[in-house]
């Protein structure tokens, strides 16, 4: 994927709020050991895959259909969870459920100001038999039964946050991302009990050098072992949550020069020097695991990639937009990494159609079982989005 030049960063002023400080609250514990993998992303070019059948088998492809009308605006978040896909299209601030054919069960929640409705979404995190759901506007996660949707109870976070994941019924994480009020002081994760009252906070940072919300660089994650992650923006040491503390997971060496002289001053890196000088690489936003592989992108040379380090051999291959496959060139993500070590990502049917349009010769090169599903009105006619889902070779 291009990084696009008219792209630009918006800065987010926001303000402060009450909120219920905890005069105990602590600095966590953030360790400082060595990394359990090193993936070096600078060193020579790893291998690129040139088209999704050299890496992948077993492609299938799965239309979410909707209600005639309704379409998903914006894919930004996947889930699997209880035999469901569970996805996020934050633009209309709507959280779906389908089952495994794609078909929609339900919707959590809406958009107003009665009892279990917000202004907006911003993550979402399933734990148990529940559905919690972040919103900034309204300071406050909203939990739903995971069944019939119905609303439970309103959890204050009181803080502004990027992303959520439930630790217990009584404590989650809360992600930040570089939202600067005063009230936070200056951290990016927190502990936050389901009364608000904040239990531990890390990884401070310098509000006169570091505020600004940069999405396409650093992430919070959460995978579906229940394992946390998190990387700094500009940064190259990806951190897990192990009990109750943050420890050095990955070293990726990835950044160049620039980058780490100025890591913690985002002005120097985002006004000072164009991110579209071609001699700058840094962590991307998207980062998966399973049992095999660990996935995270990164930008180099201008370019958004996806690299797909292998356990087994400590291999790293490498995906990008650009490259004469049409599939690759289609496909948004992937968003899941399952234990199966399934990688899922998005279609939107609007690029299908565009590509259909615009270059036939390159559509018509998709194999003829997917072409089967994307070519079917009456199967996909009412999906805005596809799930495909590929399988590793080996």
């Amino acid at each position: 994927m291009r990084f696009l030049l008219g792209f630009t960063i918006s800065i987010f002023t926001l303000l402060a709020s009450s909120c219920r400080n905890n005069p105990n609250a602590k600095d966590g514990p953030v360790g400082t050991g060595a990394p359990k993998y090193t993936i070096d992303l600078l060193k020579g070019d790893p291998n690129e895959i040139a088209n999704f059948a050299d890496f992948f088998k077993d492609i299938s492809v799965t239309p979410l259909r909707l209600p005639k009308g309704s379409l998903i605006a914006s894919f930004d978040k996947l889930v699997i969870f209880d035999s469901s896909y569970f996805v996020l299209d934050k633009k209309y601030s709507i959280l779906y459920r389908f089952d495994m054919q794609g078909n929609l069960i339900k919707t959590y929640g809406k958009i107003g100001l009665g009892p279990g409705e917000f202004k907006r979404i911003d993550d979402f995190d399933l734990f148990g038999k529940e559905v919690y759901i972040l919103s900034n506007d309204n300071r406050a996660i909203f939990v739903y039964n995971l069944e019939d949707g119905v609303f439970s109870r309103r959890i204050p976070t009181q803080r502004f946050g990027s992303g959520i994941s439930i630790l217990t019924t009584d404590s989650y994480l809360l992600y930040c991302n570089y939202n600067n009020v005063e009230h936070q002081k200056d951290y990016n994760v927190y502990q936050i009990s389901a009364e608000g009252v904040v239990r531990e906070r890390y990884f401070p940072f310098d509000p006169n050098k570091s505020s600004m919300i940069l999405p396409f660089t650093g992430f919070f994650h959460t995978t579906p072992k229940r394992v946390q992650y998190y990387c700094d923006a500009f940064d190259e040491t990806i951190y897990a949550f192990e009990n109750n503390s943050f420890v050095p997971y990955i070293s990726t060496r990835v950044s160049s020069d620039f980058v780490k002289e100025n890591k913690k001053d985002f002005k120097r890196i985002v006004m000072d020097r164009t991110l579209m000088d071609p001699s700058l690489s840094y962590i991307g936003s998207n980062y998966l695991e399973s049992g095999r592989f660990i996935v995270l992108s990164y930008v180099k040379e201008q370019v958004i990639k996806t690299a797909i380090f292998d356990k087994n051999d400590n291999s790293i291959k490498v995906i990008r937009k650009g490259i004469a496959d049409p599939l690759i060139n289609l496909v948004e993500g992937p968003f899941l990494l399952t234990g199966e070590n399934k990688f899922l990502y998005a279609i939107s049917s609007e690029t299908i159609e565009d590509m259909r349009k615009r270059d036939p010769d390159k559509f018509n090169k998709i194999s003829p079982d997917q072409l089967k599903v994307f070519g079917n009105t009456a199967d996909s006619s009412s999906a805005s989005y596809f799930i495909l889902t590929a399988v590793n070779k080996e």
